[in-house]
Protein backbone atom coordinates (compact mmCIF):
# COMPACT_ATOMS: atom_id res chain seq x y z
CA UNK A 1 0.00 0.00 0.00
CA UNK A 2 1.53 3.17 -1.07
CA UNK A 3 0.37 5.45 1.60
CA UNK A 4 2.07 8.71 0.60
CA UNK A 5 -0.86 9.79 -2.31
CA UNK A 6 -2.91 9.77 0.96
CA UNK A 7 -0.79 13.33 1.54
CA UNK A 8 -1.47 14.63 -2.10
CA UNK A 9 -4.33 16.11 -3.86
CA UNK A 10 -3.97 13.28 -6.61
CA UNK A 11 -7.00 11.12 -7.44
CA UNK A 12 -8.05 8.51 -6.72
CA UNK A 13 -9.01 9.83 -3.30
CA UNK A 14 -11.03 6.54 -2.71
CA UNK A 15 -8.89 3.54 -1.91
CA UNK A 16 -10.09 -0.49 -1.01
CA UNK A 17 -7.52 -2.90 0.72
CA UNK A 18 -8.24 -5.70 3.06
CA UNK A 19 -7.63 -5.28 7.00
CA UNK A 20 -5.06 -6.89 7.59
CA UNK A 21 -2.52 -6.48 10.55
CA UNK A 22 0.21 -5.12 8.36
CA UNK A 23 -2.63 -2.56 6.88
CA UNK A 24 -3.71 -1.80 10.23
CA UNK A 25 -0.01 -0.82 11.22
CA UNK A 26 0.32 1.19 8.23
CA UNK A 27 -2.46 3.60 8.78
CA UNK A 28 -1.40 3.73 12.52
CA UNK A 29 1.79 4.77 10.91
CA UNK A 30 -0.85 7.57 8.98
CA UNK A 31 -1.01 9.93 12.04
CA UNK A 32 1.21 13.12 11.99
CA UNK A 33 0.51 16.33 13.65
CA UNK A 34 -0.69 18.11 10.31
CA UNK A 35 -3.15 14.82 9.59
CA UNK A 36 -6.61 14.39 10.93
CA UNK A 37 -7.22 10.57 10.53
CA UNK A 38 -10.87 9.22 11.59
CA UNK A 39 -11.66 5.72 12.23
CA UNK A 40 -15.07 4.95 11.00
CA UNK A 41 -16.33 1.64 11.98
CA UNK A 42 -19.34 0.27 9.51
CA UNK A 43 -20.32 -2.27 12.00
CA UNK A 44 -21.87 0.80 14.39
CA UNK A 45 -23.68 2.34 11.78
CA UNK A 46 -26.83 -0.47 11.37
CA UNK A 47 -29.11 2.43 10.87
CA UNK A 48 -29.50 6.32 9.88
CA UNK A 49 -29.33 7.57 13.28
CA UNK A 50 -26.59 5.41 14.03
CA UNK A 51 -24.43 6.39 10.83
CA UNK A 52 -25.23 10.04 12.17
CA UNK A 53 -23.86 9.14 15.49
CA UNK A 54 -20.58 7.49 13.95
CA UNK A 55 -19.25 10.01 11.94
CA UNK A 56 -20.54 13.04 14.52
CA UNK A 57 -18.00 10.86 17.13
CA UNK A 58 -15.26 10.21 14.71
CA UNK A 59 -15.17 13.76 13.16
CA UNK A 60 -15.66 15.81 16.48
CA UNK A 61 -19.03 17.40 15.24
CA UNK A 62 -19.54 20.07 17.16
CA UNK A 63 -23.33 20.82 19.21
CA UNK A 64 -25.26 22.48 16.43
CA UNK A 65 -24.91 19.25 14.67
CA UNK A 66 -28.97 18.79 13.59
CA UNK A 67 -28.35 15.25 12.65
CA UNK A 68 -29.56 15.01 9.53
CA UNK A 69 -28.33 15.17 5.95
CA UNK A 70 -28.14 18.72 5.06
CA UNK A 71 -25.99 19.01 8.14
CA UNK A 72 -23.86 16.05 7.63
CA UNK A 73 -22.98 18.13 4.52
CA UNK A 74 -22.24 21.38 6.32
CA UNK A 75 -19.98 19.40 9.08
CA UNK A 76 -17.87 17.50 6.37
CA UNK A 77 -17.21 20.02 4.15
CA UNK A 78 -15.96 22.69 7.24
CA UNK A 79 -14.12 20.89 9.19
CA UNK A 80 -12.77 24.12 10.75
CA UNK A 81 -12.71 22.69 14.28
CA UNK A 82 -10.21 20.01 13.41
CA UNK A 83 -7.82 22.48 10.87
CA UNK A 84 -5.73 20.12 9.74
CA UNK A 85 -3.59 19.77 6.10
CA UNK A 86 -5.02 16.70 5.08
CA UNK A 87 -7.81 14.25 6.20
CA UNK A 88 -7.59 10.52 6.22
CA UNK A 89 -10.91 8.74 6.87
CA UNK A 90 -11.13 4.80 7.26
CA UNK A 91 -13.74 2.69 7.27
CA UNK A 92 -13.65 -0.26 8.81
CA UNK A 93 -16.14 -3.13 7.64
CA UNK A 94 -17.16 -0.77 4.91
CA UNK A 95 -19.04 -3.68 3.06
CA UNK A 96 -21.46 -2.98 6.00
CA UNK A 97 -22.07 0.33 5.77
CA UNK A 98 -22.50 0.32 1.94
CA UNK A 99 -24.19 -3.54 1.68
CA UNK A 100 -27.45 -4.82 1.73
CA UNK A 101 -27.90 -5.09 5.28
CA UNK A 102 -27.45 -0.95 5.89
CA UNK A 103 -31.10 -0.42 7.34
CA UNK A 104 -32.00 2.33 5.45
CA UNK A 105 -33.90 3.38 2.43
CA UNK A 106 -32.37 3.09 -1.05
CA UNK A 107 -32.72 6.98 -1.37
CA UNK A 108 -31.51 7.87 1.62
CA UNK A 109 -28.43 5.49 0.99
CA UNK A 110 -27.74 7.57 -2.28
CA UNK A 111 -27.93 10.61 -0.60
CA UNK A 112 -25.60 10.23 2.23
CA UNK A 113 -23.44 8.62 -0.15
CA UNK A 114 -23.75 11.18 -3.02
CA UNK A 115 -22.76 13.98 0.08
CA UNK A 116 -19.79 12.10 1.17
CA UNK A 117 -18.25 11.75 -2.20
CA UNK A 118 -19.28 14.75 -3.46
CA UNK A 119 -17.22 16.71 -0.31
CA UNK A 120 -14.43 14.30 -0.97
CA UNK A 121 -13.77 15.48 -4.61
CA UNK A 122 -14.68 19.23 -3.27
CA UNK A 123 -11.80 18.87 -0.55
CA UNK A 124 -9.30 17.48 -3.07
CA UNK A 125 -10.04 20.14 -5.84
CA UNK A 126 -10.75 22.65 -3.57
CA UNK A 127 -13.44 25.39 -3.58
CA UNK A 128 -14.60 28.89 -4.22
CA UNK A 129 -18.09 29.83 -2.29
CA UNK A 130 -17.99 33.18 -2.92
CA UNK A 131 -16.02 35.09 -0.18
CA UNK A 132 -14.45 31.49 1.46
CA UNK A 133 -12.72 30.60 -1.18
CA UNK A 134 -10.49 27.08 0.32
CA UNK A 135 -7.47 25.45 -1.32
CA UNK A 136 -7.01 21.92 -2.21
CA UNK A 137 -6.88 19.96 0.53
CA UNK A 138 -5.52 16.03 0.70
CA UNK A 139 -9.01 14.46 1.75
CA UNK A 140 -8.76 10.73 1.06
CA UNK A 141 -10.60 7.33 2.62
CA UNK A 142 -9.78 3.89 2.77
CA UNK A 143 -12.09 1.13 2.71
CA UNK A 144 -11.23 -1.80 4.34
CA UNK A 145 -12.93 -4.90 3.92
CA UNK A 146 -13.03 -8.65 3.44
CA UNK A 147 -10.75 -9.48 -0.03
CA UNK A 148 -13.22 -10.96 -1.50
CA UNK A 149 -15.26 -7.93 -1.16
CA UNK A 150 -12.90 -5.60 -2.99
CA UNK A 151 -13.76 -5.75 -6.18
CA UNK A 152 -17.71 -5.42 -5.83
CA UNK A 153 -17.16 -2.70 -3.45
CA UNK A 154 -14.82 -0.86 -6.07
CA UNK A 155 -17.28 -1.45 -8.74
CA UNK A 156 -20.16 -0.17 -6.21
CA UNK A 157 -18.00 2.75 -5.74
CA UNK A 158 -17.63 3.70 -9.31
CA UNK A 159 -21.02 3.39 -10.34
CA UNK A 160 -22.65 5.67 -7.89
CA UNK A 161 -19.55 8.08 -7.79
CA UNK A 162 -17.99 7.73 -11.06
CA UNK A 163 -14.67 8.26 -9.13
CA UNK A 164 -11.51 6.20 -9.62
CA UNK A 165 -11.00 3.69 -6.83
CA UNK A 166 -7.67 2.06 -5.90
CA UNK A 167 -7.59 -1.26 -5.14
CA UNK A 168 -4.55 -2.14 -2.66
Amino acid sequence: MDITRMFTTSSPYIHIASCSEEILQQIEGLKNEETFVAKVNGNHTGNQKKLYKEFAEQFHFPDYFSWNLNSFDEMINDLDWINKNSYIIIIYNSDRILGADFLMSKSFKHAFWEVFFESILEWNIGRNYDDFATAPTPFHVVLLTCEVHKQKLAQRISGMTGLDVNIM
